[in-house]
């Protein structure tokens, strides 16, 4: 059994929801006192760098992550993290050629993007579209399953019993992580005469909706932004302790290392059972080691091909920096700010964020070997929340506890605050009230805010695996990868075309992941093509993710340049329109021309330059500390200067980039506030 939190703990622990909560309710000063929805959402575009990239990677550690790559030390092995290591070229493309683009644009949401790059009822569609899916399924879906991580953690936790609560409003307790029915049945109960069972996954939801939407929903983007500050520090902080307990007690990083393979060979290790089998454990030789599996013995076809993808594919769908990354970028006093951001962004995201989950996941495989002893339905992604109950001395323990809070908090305030920008800004201010006040905008928004929340617990209540839910959420969006960078730089791309996208990345997710339909009132199965990829078992269908995203990818890409050829371009007076607000650089000679050539954006050497060695810096960094964290000091050491290299002609390139034909972002007049 573990220790339960004590009164020092809960003291930490209640500070900072108090501190979270004022926060939050100084900011919302700004709205009370006439703030518009370019305040409530984007900050008033008067954001500095260091808040926009600190809101960016406070954003981006959620709840979920330490659970996930925690559990991915023990299941997998660290190899499995390059499944979001190759997302760093992605994010320097998003540094060097589109933060800029997004500063210009001068919107409340990328999905308004559409509507300014594009004209007529098509791009009004895929407007409406796109607000709809991002802010209903797909924004939900990050909100679920941040929202589930919480609970997990709850669950460990508090320990709370489960209320059943029945139809004649009678309730009774029953003991923590019982089975409800069996309860029910021993004690004589029909179980029809229960109206609702709160469990502690339950409870959880309910607390970590109330508390979030609490502070959130006045107080918009700077209160937002302001917290997750405040929240990443705290977050970061009980973090770093966790991971230093666990090097302790391993006796260094060197001793880790042995403790971890010899747990691992001994086959003490056991990371739980699901309906399909045991849960997969980590082979010893994968623990630490940088290098994918297609060069070890255990590869094989479908090992080289998910490295790959992981590396060469799946960044692209990522490097325009949509969603709420766009929000900060847009919310930056100017485009050196934006580029400064995303920059931190980057630096705090891939190298210092993951180290210490990383460490205290290979520190589990010897300190908890087997997670089942501590609940029987645990999995490896208890692993994490067990460790900081079992490890951290009181006190200490309370702030790791407020840290996942603070992770879970900072994730799910921006997330519902950018998810309420599309349902406001491009579907009810756009298609349903066209003609109101600022201040009617704003309470709308706050609702939108309190409805957003809620779905997410609905969704988190149903959803069980958080690594399953990444996964889909990548697999959807893989058809619209080389669209969404190509827009802003080929004037040729059409509305059609992002539809054309969408709708066959769509079409093609359903089609890979669904195994069979039933025809009604006939007992007739038709087979589909998900049953050859995985669809009902999720250990198989995680391991074909890879061949799933590569036939969308491919698929989607043939089928909406083709569609682009086939259909009418964007109406020319439009383009010109765009062309003189961004100015961006690419394929647009004839529209320039006629837009007058104003000074438009020149991106060429430098910022390839800078891309690459920006690349090849992050993972010198990563691959310096990673081997420090494992005792190898000379290796982290010659990876360092490496590392410095490389940093020292990135920022060289910075300099010789084109900032004379930057807009003066003091003047200019915010055109959506009409």
């Amino acid at each position: 059994m573990l220790e339960p939190l004590h009164l020092l703990d809960w003291l930490f622990i209640g500070a900072y929801f108090c501190i979270t909560l004022g926060i939050g309710l100084y900011f919302s000063r700004r709205i009370k006192e006439g703030g518009t929805l370019t305040d409530y959402f984007v900050a008033g575009r008067k954001m500095t760098w260091w808040l926009a990239g600190t809101s960016i990677v406070a954003t981006s550690f959620a709840a979920d992550t330490p659970l996930v790559i925690a559990g991915w030390m023990r299941k997998i092995g660290l190899q499995q993290n390059w499944f979001w290591w190759g997302g760093i070229m992605g994010m320097m493309l998003c540094t060097f050629f589109y933060a800029r683009l997004w500063r210009r644009a001068r919107i409340i949401t990328d999905v308004e993007f559409v509507e300014l790059r594009y004209t007529g009822k098509p791009a009004a569609i895929l407007r409406g579209f796109h607000a709809s899916y991002r802010a209903l399924i797909q924004n939900t879906l990050v909100l679920a399953w941040v929202t589930l991580a919480a609970t997990k953690i709850m669950e460990v936790v508090l320990d709370l019993p489960t209320l059943l609560i029945f139809k004649n409003l009678n309730f009774k307790l029953i003991a923590s992580g019982s089975n409800v029915v069996e309860w029910l049945t021993a004690n004589g109960i029909d179980p029809q005469t229960l109206l609702l069972s709160v469990d502690e996954k339950l409870f959880g939801v309910i607390l970590c909706v109330v508390t979030t939407v609490s502070y959130c929903t006045f107080s918009g983007l700077w209160g937002v932004v302001a917290t997750d500050f405040f929240q990443f520090f705290c977050a970061m902080f009980g973090c770093v302790v966790l991971a230093i307990i666990v090097l302790l007690e391993a006796g260094g990083p060197g001793q880790m290392v042995e403790l971890a393979k010899e747990a691992v060979n001994s086959g003490v290790v056991n990371n739980g059972i699901t309906a399909n089998g045991p849960i997969p454990v980590v082979n010893a030789n994968s623990i630490f080691s940088f290098v994918p599996p297609h060069f070890s013995t255990e590869g094989g076809l479908l090992a080289i091909w998910a490295f790959v993808v992981f590396i060469g594919l799946q960044w692209w769908a990522g490097g325009e920096g949509g969603g709420f990354l766009a929000q900060r970028l847009f919310s930056c006093k100017d485009e050196k700010h934006s580029v400064a951001a995303m920059l931190w962004f980057n630096l705090a995201n891939y190298v210092l964020r993951p180290w210490p989950w990383i460490i205290v996941g290979i520190g589990s495989l010897f300190l908890i070997p087997d997670v089942t002893q501590y609940g029987a339905h645990y999995g490896e992604e208890y692993a994490y929340v067990i460790m900081l109950m079992k490890y951290l001395p009181v006190g200490f323990k309370g702030i790791m506890v407020a840290s996942l809070m603070a992770a879970y908090m900072s994730t799910v305030s921006t997330h519902v605050n950018f998810g309420a920008s599309y349902l406001i800004n491009d579907l009810y201010k756009r298609f349903i009230i066209r003609k109101a006040t600022q201040r009617h905008y704003v309470h709308i928004s706050q609702l939108a805010v309190i409805f957003l929340t809620i779905l997410a617990g609905v969704f988190a209540y149903y959803m069980n695996s958080i690594a399953g839910g990444w996964l889909i959420f990548f697999e959807l969006m893989s058809g619209t990868g080389f669209v969404v960078l190509l827009r802003w730089y080929w004037w040729r791309v059409s509305p059609w075309s992002e539809i054309a996208a969408m709708g066959s990345s769509l079409l093609m997710y359903a089609l890979l992941n669904i195994s069979s339909i039933s025809i009604p009132f006939t007992g007739i199965e038709i087979p589909m093509l998900g049953g050859f990829f995985g669809a009902g078992n999720p250990e198989l269908s995680q391991q074909l993710y890879p061949v799933r995203f590569t036939i969308n990818l491919l698929l989607s890409t043939a089928i909406w340049i083709t569609v682009t050829f086939l259909t009418k371009p964007v109406n020319e007076a439009h383009l010109i329109k765009f062309y003189k607000r961004v100015r961006p650089a690419g394929w647009w000679k004839d529209i320039a021309i006629k837009a007058g050539n104003p000074d438009h954006l020149h991106v060429g050497t430098p910022e390839w330059i800078g891309w690459a060695t920006g690349v090849l810096a992050l993972f010198s960094m990563i691959f310096s500390v990673g081997k420090l964290c494992f005792g190898m000091y000379l290796q982290s050491a010659v990876y360092a200067v490496i590392a410095t290299i490389f940093t020292v002609v990135m920022f060289k390139m910075l300099s010789l980039m084109d900032w004379s034909s930057m807009p003066n972002f003091a003047k200019e007049v915010e055109e959506n506030e009409d």
